[in-house]
């Protein structure tokens, strides 16, 4: 994930050694991450900010998951313009930001908290920031390397197979060492410093998955089945909070969240509320059995929704 960041805006001078060698370094980085990725097996993420794209920023994050509610990613960003170094204006910069996140539900769905580290180096000069931040860079250039610690909350909507659309806020602190020159296209410096300070994340991913979410388990492979989309929804009660949780990860077409929905309605088995929808997540995790168990349990207690779903199934066994 890729962040608009308001404390400044970065260049990499390309006659400048250290520039080079922080490029390298960034290319590698990214190489490697998706190297690692790609050997573990897991699932990949590829994502875009497009707050940071109306920034005039090319930004990319790689992500992959570690298990049902952890991943990792690494983030990076870099905005060559202008390339003129005789340009007064400069806005140029390299961001490198690895992050971990634990998902509430299963990874790539609904709510996640984070934390992530940032490195940017930047140079940075006659620009002016929002609201009337950091007034003094209007006057002068600064270039130097930029590092932080930040958290943050977001919230992913899964949009089908392969795509979500994800929206995280937070904040970060840490500290810049940079050096001070006159002016934009000027070598005259005048002086360094180095700074702590505080900044905001905020972040509007599209995100593409690598492979795409299962489709959903219905038993497609029997005729009778095929298309049968068995009926689960809501239930009313201030404490039937966990079945409503499960219901919702179960109108999805995400595996993932189905086995998440079983394992939630597991808690509350005892619960006659939650009979029917753990049929259905019986059912849509391929465990054609225990699912008409749930359904009979339910039919016999009237369940309307149970006894249409199990009208479907008993009718597509026989």
């Amino acid at each position: 994930m890729l962040y608009i960041m308001y404390f400044c805006s970065m260049l990499l001078n390309k006659n400048d050694m250290q520039g080079k060698a922080i490029t390298r370094f960034f290319l590698m980085t990214v190489l490697l991450w998706g190297a690692i990725a790609q050997a573990t097996a897991q699932k990949l993420s590829l994502s875009n900010n497009l707050l940071y794209d109306a920034w005039l920023t090319p930004n990319l994050r790689v992500g992959y998951s570690l298990s049902q509610h952890w991943s990792t990613g690494l983030t990076a960003g870099f905005r060559p313009w202008p390339t003129d170094d005789e340009t007064s204006k400069k806005w140029r910069h390299l961001l490198l930001s690895p992050e971990i996140r634990y998902w509430k539900d299963t990874v790539s769905v609904h709510h996640f908290f984070g934390a992530n580290l940032i490195y940017s180096h930047y140079n940075v000069a006659e620009v002016k920031f929002p609201f009337g931040l950091y007034k003094s860079v209007r006057d002068e250039r600064r270039q130097g390397d930029l590092y932080a610690l930040g958290v943050f909350y977001g919230y992913s909507w899964p949009l089908g197979r392969h795509w979500n659309i994800e929206a995280a806020i937070g904040a970060a602190v840490g500290f810049t060492k940079y050096d001070r020159f006159q002016c934009g296209h000027c070598g005259n410096k005048i002086g360094n410093d180095t700074k702590l300070f505080a900044m905001p994340q905020a972040a509007l991913n599209i995100v593409y998955n690598i492979p795409g979410r299962p489709a959903k388990m219905v038993a497609a492979d029997e005729p009778a089945v095929k298309g049968f989309e068995p009926v689960v929804r809501a239930v009313p009660g201030e404490d039937a909070k966990v079945i409503n949780e499960a219901c919702e990860l179960l109108t999805t077409d995400c595996s993932d969240c189905h086995h998440e929905a079983l394992r939630l309605l597991l808690t509350v088995a005892d619960d006659e509320r939650a009979q029917n929808a753990l049929g259905v997540a019986y059912l849509l995790c391929g465990m054609r059995q225990e699912a008409l168990d749930c359904f009979r349990q339910a039919a016999a207690r009237g369940n309307a929704d149970a006894q249409e779903n199990l009208r479907h199934l008993e009718g597509a066994t026989q």
